[in-house]
């Protein structure tokens, strides 16, 4: 099962517009949507990160 399956929930964040330039250009490319982008990037950051 996807780490990523489930309901999804709506946020609210705020970025800087140079940022999000970025992560939307960058998301295109690889032929992802904004969100799809940031919620594997987060799974990846938070798998990195996480000292357990």
């Amino acid at each position: 099962m996807s780490k990523l399956s489930g309901k999804a929930r709506r946020i609210h964040i705020s970025l800087p517009e140079r940022l999000l330039v970025q992560i939307d250009s960058f998301a295109a490319r690889q032929g992802e949507s904004r969100s799809g982008l940031l919620a594997h990037a987060a799974l990846e950051y938070v798998a990195a990160h996480d000292a357990r």
